[in-house]
């Protein structure tokens, strides 16, 4: 996804760093789509605080918004925003 918006390689390590403190920290266990929801939050926190341009794909109202078509609506908004809150 990096490479194909071109976007600049230190979004992947921040939001890699913001991935494995969430996780250093949570208690619960983290299966397959968890992590995956984590993961799409992480990247998507990271590139509204390093990024000065916003992901836009056709239909697509906001970067959140892509990065949830992008995963086939397999997360609605609601979970990646209370991820995001828990990421937070």
């Amino acid at each position: 996804m990096v490479d194909h918006f071109d976007l600049n390689r230190e979004v992947v390590s921040t939001a890699m760093s913001h991935l494995d403190r969430f996780l250093g920290v949570y208690n619960g266990t983290v299966d397959k789509n968890l992590f995956q929801l984590l993961a799409m939050t992480c990247l998507y926190l990271s590139i509204k605080l390093n990024e000065y341009k916003h992901l836009l794909i056709p239909g697509s109202k906001s970067s959140m918004d892509t990065i949830l078509q992008l995963s086939r609506g397999f997360f609605t908004l609601k979970e990646m925003e209370q991820m995001e809150y828990e990421v937070l």
